[in-house]
This record gives C-alpha cells, structure tokens and sequence, in this order.
C-alpha cells in the first residue's frame, strides 16, 4: 500500500483511543451479569460510545443514535422506578469526566421515573444493579389494551 492518501481523508486527523480501561470494566460487568438470570434476559448494552467514519456516524444520527445514552439499561421496574440506566466509567486514575450530554440523559431518566447511576468500575456496577433487584418488584398493572399495531395504522 502506497503511502498516498485518497483526497477524502487529507487533512484529517487520527481518531483518539477509545478508553480501553472502561471497556475492561464494562465486559467484567457483563459477564458477572451472565450469571443472574434475570439480568441475563433482560440487561442490555447500549452501543453508542466508539469511533466511526463520518458516513457511518451520520447514517446512525439517522437511523436515531443520539448522543448522551447511556451504557446498560435494565428494563424491569423495581422499588417504584421503571427501570435502571447505568453509565459506565473506568475506576480512577483512568475515569473520565461525565459529558453534558450524559448527564443530561441522566436527569432525563430519573424525572422520568428510572433508576440512574454513574458507576466508576465493575464493583460500583455490581452494587448498585444489586441494590436495584433488592427492591420490591413494582406492580404495574395497564389500564388500556395495547391494540394491534395495524389497527393503529388503519385508524389513522
């Protein structure tokens, strides 16, 4: 390979390093989860934060990416909340700051009834999803049938 660069990436900058610190963290938090079956079924990881090309960045903005979401989400009310949103950081010295945009998401979820923890390591992950599945199960029972979707399109 030649050392041309095409002219679509002259002048463009090398993309920074994700932190490989938070990532060690987040897949040790995964796979403690795996072993709590609830979690296991229903925690999920909320692929936002990386580095892409500019056409994919854009086509996610498209397709909804937004920034600021945060890490896991465990949609399974407890202790009156609806669910759990954990933002994951590496433990110090490696942690970085907590951006605008996911503290905004934050606040977002806890007016809006959710659980929400910023958990600097594995440990503080751990202990907060624990403390969450402590809580008694909140009973939420429907009032209004959830109608089939063709109905919605047929009636609009």
């Amino acid at each position: 390979m030649s050392g041309i660069l095409p002219t679509c990436m002259r002048g463009l900058k090398p993309m920074a390093r994700r932190n490989q610190w938070e990532d060690i963290e987040a897949r040790a938090y995964w796979q403690w989860a795996q072993f709590v079956p609830l979690l296991r079924e229903h925690l999920y990881h909320i692929p936002n934060g990386g580095y892409r090309s500019r056409i994919e960045a854009a086509i996610m903005k498209a397709m909804g990416v937004r920034a600021g979401v945060s890490d896991y989400h465990l949609p399974i009310e407890r202790g009156g909340f609806l669910g759990l949103w954990i933002e994951m950081k590496a433990k110090p010295p490696h942690d970085a700051r907590v951006t605008e945009d996911q503290a905004w998401w934050g606040d977002k979820m806890l007016a809006e009834g959710h659980a929400f923890f910023v958990c600097r390591g594995f440990e503080e992950a751990r202990a907060a999803t624990e403390w969450y599945l402590s809580l008694p199960q909140t009973l939420l029972v429907p009032e209004i049938e959830i109608p089939d979707v063709k109905e919605l399109v047929n009636a609009a």
